[in-house]
């Protein structure tokens, strides 16, 4: 599936495009990779990859959670180029997406 949303990350406005590739796992669970590209309104690029799983939920939804690897040149994203995130990924029936993504460096300094 491909997608586009609005959203922020490290404080910045922007849009998330992205396509993300899953398959079925022998218990119906899903395994998936995808790429894109997080654009700010000041035009500063980074580009990320994922790996997840997922599953079905209610009535078709999909929910998804797995990791992120950034890669940005941008000297207000750069922080990005150090750190593997968590996402979690839902989307409904309709198409439409919803997405957090959460720091895991600091978590990882206290374990």
């Amino acid at each position: 599936m491909s997608f586009e949303e609005t959203g922020k990350l490290l404080g910045a406005d922007g849009m998330n495009m992205g396509t993300y590739t899953a398959t079925t796992k022998p218990d119906g669970s899903l395994e998936g990779i995808g790429e894109g590209v997080f654009a700010t309104l000041e035009g500063e690029f980074v580009t990320w990859r994922a790996i997840g799983v997922g599953h079905f939920v209610e009535a078709g939804a999909v929910h998804y959670s797995g990791a992120l690897s950034y890669s940005t040149t941008s000297t207000k994203l750069a922080k990005l180029n150090s750190i593997a995130a968590m996402f979690e990924f839902d989307v409904d029936v309709a198409g439409k997406t919803r997405s957090k993504v959460y720091d895991t460096s600091a978590k990882a300094a206290h374990a």
